[in-house]
C-alpha cells in the first residue's frame, strides 16, 4: 500500500522559486553574462506576495559589500544612486520597510560589462526568468524604470489613466503599471529641483492610484 503524501502549497510554491533562482544563478545563455564578481546574476528580491512589483532594466554593476548575493537596485551604501532614489520616493509613499510589500527584479538580470545596453538578444534571453517572477508573485502593480522595462510590456500605446512629469500610469491585462522614467536620469541629468518634482510626482501618483484600485 503506497501512502500518497499531501504536499504543502507553502512548500510546493517556495521549491517553485528554489528552482528558478537556480536556473537564473546558473544561467550562461549570453556570452560574457554571469561572470562572478564582473557580470554575475541576480535574482529577484522581496515578498513572494507582493503587492508591487518594482523592475528594473539590468542589474547594476557587481558590489563588493554583498558579496556572492547580490540585490537589484542596492549599491554601495554611502553613495546616493538610483535604487536611494527609488526606495526613498517608495518610503514616502507607504510603502514602509522596503521589502515587505514590494519584489524587485530586472529584465535582464546580469549587469552588461562596462554598463552597457542590454543587446535585444539578452532581453529575450531573460524574459522567461521574468515572467514566471511574475507569474509567482502575482502582483497588482507593476512599476516599470527605463525604457527596455516599458518596452517588454508594450506600453508605450497603452492608454494614459495618470499622467505626470517623469511618470504615467496606465491599465493592461488586469494589472495597473507604473511607467517611471529611470531614477538614474534624474541624478545625471536633473538639478535640485528637478529631482523634488520627481519625488513629489511619485507621491501624487500614488496617492492617485489609491483611488483607481479602489474602483477595481
Amino acid at each position: 500500500m503506497v501512502i500518497m503524501r499531501s504536499v504543502d502549497p507553502h512548500e510546493e510554491e517556495l521549491n517553485k522559486w528554489k528552482e528558478l533562482n537556480k536556473k537564473i544563478m546558473e544561467c550562461r545563455k549570453c556570452i560574457g553574462l554571469n561572470v562572478p564578481k564582473e557580470t554575475m546574476a541576480a535574482t529577484g528580491h522581496g515578498s513572494i506576495h507582493a503587492e508591487l512589483f518594482v523592475l528594473g532594466q539590468s542589474l547594476h554593476s557587481y558590489v563588493e559589500h554583498y558579496g556572492d548575493r547580490q540585490v537589484p537596485f542596492v549599491g554601495e551604501p554611502s553613495r546616493l544612486d538610483s535604487g536611494n532614489l527609488l526606495y526613498g520616493c517608495l518610503l514616502l509613499s507607504g510603502y514602509g520597510f522596503i521589502y515587505n510589500n514590494i519584489f524587485v527584479s530586472n529584465v535582464v538580470h546580469c549587469h552588461p560589462p562596462k554598463n552597457r545596453v542590454s543587446t535585444k538578444k539578452e532581453i529575450l534571453n531573460c524574459i522567461p526568468y521574468l515572467t514566471e517572477e511574475i507569474s509567482l508573485v502575482n502582483p497588482e502593480i507593476i512599476l516599470t524604470t527605463g525604457e527596455d522595462a516599458r518596452d517588454v510590456f508594450n506600453l508605450t500605446k497603452e492608454k494614459t489613466i495618470v499622467k505626470r512629469e517623469y511618470i504615467r500610469v496606465v491599465k493592461k491585462s488586469n494589472k495597473i503599471f507604473i511607467v517611471l522614467v529611470h531614477p538614474a536620469y534624474i541624478l545625471r541629468h536633473g538639478t535640485e529641483k528637478t529631482k523634488y518634482r520627481y519625488i513629489k510626482n511619485f507621491i501624487d501618483t500614488f496617492k492617485e492610484i489609491d483611488g483607481i484600485k479602489a474602483d477595481k
